[in-house]
């Protein structure tokens, strides 16, 4: 009686596989078909979003120009300054790998 209890549930697990795998698939291909719309890009180069970026950019671009050679003058008098107030061992040092 054992073996014929093991063997029927051997039966079910495996029906029950089966059905697992027929319902996989059947999920993968209604989501497929579900989210498998057109996308058409002409109409987000005109949408709020891509205008916006593109100045957003622009700005940006704009004030790091401005800026880029504010902030390196400001740090090549930094080190020209900090180069200056070394040491000798410090300052020959720092001349030596630069």
């Amino acid at each position: 009686m054992n073996k014929y209890f093991l063997k029927i549930l051997d039966k079910i697990k495996r029906v029950i596989e089966k059905i697992n795998k027929v319902c996989l698939v059947i999920m993968i291909t209604a989501f497929t078909m579900f989210f498998n719309t057109p996308a058409f890009a002409a109409d987000f180069g005109s949408s709020i979003f891509a205008t916006g970026t593109k100045s957003l950019i622009t700005d940006i671009g704009k004030w790091l120009l401005i800026l880029a050679p504010i902030v390196g003058t400001l740090v090549s008098v930094y080190f020209f300054i900090r180069r200056g107030a070394a040491d000798e061992m410090d300052q020959s040092a720092a001349t030596r790998c630069c």
